[in-house]
């Protein structure tokens, strides 16, 4: 006589540790306290950004980055489908200089860069939480910042071509050769797209599996229905703008164990065990949600009698329709992982009564709530 909870997309609290800086593959390092100023005789250079990821990800870094990249030059911003190390070895027309950053792989962003003069090049791996959350920004905004500003203040930074080809043919080796990039399509710096546009909008599809911990006051002065359960999640992000809030929409369904309880009454005892399922939708934001559902209480009933003038009926299974509703606030993030606390409340349309037949007349022993109160408390992956 429980439910589950799942986790959309899933929330992350303040006490998550991301780390900011992974995997350098540098030959050579370059420290810097903030961006270099060009000297006023040396024009500042343009600055050519390409994103390989989804749009609403290309959408978050451009508002983030566009303003920090413009102080040091001009920029272009585009988006493609794949890179590859004929794009980054290749001469730029314009003598810009290239920023390129692969979003392929969720738990790792790969950073490539190329100076104006074509021959010095920085390569970095960037560890992610998964989700490309506002730390995981704002790390990566400074790394790609200190690149930038490594190789305008001084081309002899970084990896040589030869260096660069070397340790790109690496990366590829063993992989299947990549089909060309896509034709990327320019966005003028500083020039959002409109409202309404599909890039805007468009929605982050992801499957969650939850594991969680309910339990459920059934009735007055007598044990609390618990057990532990498992809920699956299809959830979309959806963004309706690239500053605006991310809502979150999801499917769910949800199957609870029952402990086995025994209830006493005055001349029997009922025996309880069995489980739950649900299913419904969800809505909400990142860390707070609403979810309704229904779904049936399976439960397992078996009787004593301690009286020896009743006769107790043979075990049986029975079936009870529910109605739930939630509210899932997200407490926690840890890497893959998310924490919800619970609060829930089931409504049993009909009345539901356990207990024995005593010579024709039927003895109650067991009367639940029909509004009960529920709490559980879930991990989502």
């Amino acid at each position: 006589m429980n439910r589950v909870r799942i986790g959309s997309d899933l929330a992350r609290g303040a006490g998550r540790a991301v780390p900011l800086i992974a995997a350098l593959t540098l030959s050579s390092t370059a420290h810097a306290q903030s961006a270099p100023v060009a000297s006023p005789l040396t024009p500042p250079p343009s600055i050519e950004v390409v994103v390989v990821g989804r749009a609403d990800a290309y959408e978050r870094l451009h508002a983030l980055l566009d303003r920090r990249l413009s102080a040091m030059g001009s920029t272009a911003w585009s988006r493609a489908e794949r890179v590859d190390a004929g794009d980054v070895l290749a001469l730029s027309p314009g003598h810009a200089l290239r920023c390129w950053i692969d979003l392929g792989d969720r738990r790792r962003v790969r950073l490539m860069f190329a100076a104006p003069s074509g021959e010095r090049f920085l390569v970095r791996d960037f560890e992610l939480s998964g989700d490309l959350d506002e730390i995981d920004r704002a790390a990566l905004a400074e790394v790609i910042e200190l690149s930038i500003g490594a190789l305008i203040e001084d081309e002899r930074a970084g990896l040589s071509r030869e260096e660069t080809q070397a340790l790109l043919a690496r990366r590829a080796a063993g992989a299947a050769a990549l089909p060309p990039p896509s034709p990327v399509r320019p966005v003028p710096s500083g020039s959002p797209p409109a409202a309404g546009m599909p890039a805007s909008g468009e929605q982050g599809r992801r499957f969650e599996i939850g594991i969680f911990y309910a339990a459920e006051a059934v009735a007055d002065g007598l044990p609390i229905d618990n057990g532990p359960g498992l809920s699956l999640a299809l959830s979309d992000e959806i963004r309706r703008h690239a500053s605006g809030p991310r809502l979150f929409t999801a499917a769910w369904v949800s199957a609870r164990m029952m402990l086995p309880e025994t209830v006493m009454g005055t001349d029997a005892s009922v025996r309880l065990a069995g489980g739950a399922a649900r299913l419904g939708l969800e809505v909400g934001f990142k860390h707070l949600r609403l979810r309704l559902g229904a779904g049936w209480d399976l439960v397992h009933v078996s009787s004593e009698a301690t009286s020896a003038a009743l006769a107790p009926a043979g075990a049986r299974w029975t079936s009870t329709f529910v109605c739930e509703g939630a509210i899932r606030v997200g407490i926690a993030d840890m890497r893959s992982s998310h924490l919800w606390i619970s609060l829930l409340g089931d409504v049993l349309p009909t009345a539901v009564d356990y207990g024995i037949d005593a010579g024709g007349r039927f003895e109650v022993v067991f009367s639940p709530w029909r509004i009960r109160p529920e709490i559980a408390v879930e991990i989502t992956y």
